[in-house]
């Protein structure tokens, strides 16, 4: 139960960071959402996200 709440919170910090003023790319939300869905996805996830920060 404990994984579905975090997902939960985890989608939902995304699509806000998505949604607000300094709103992320559609894309970037979405890879994020999916990264959280595939294995070993958020090692993926970080990397690009990491990339994109530097």
């Amino acid at each position: 139960m404990a994984h579905g709440v975090l997902f939960l919170a985890l989608c939902a910090a995304a699509l806000q960071a998505h949604l607000t003023e300094d709103s992320w790319p559609l894309r970037r939300t979405a890879l994020i959402i999916l990264g959280a869905l595939l294995p070993f996805g958020p090692f993926v996830v970080e990397s690009k996200l990491a990339a994109v920060q530097h």
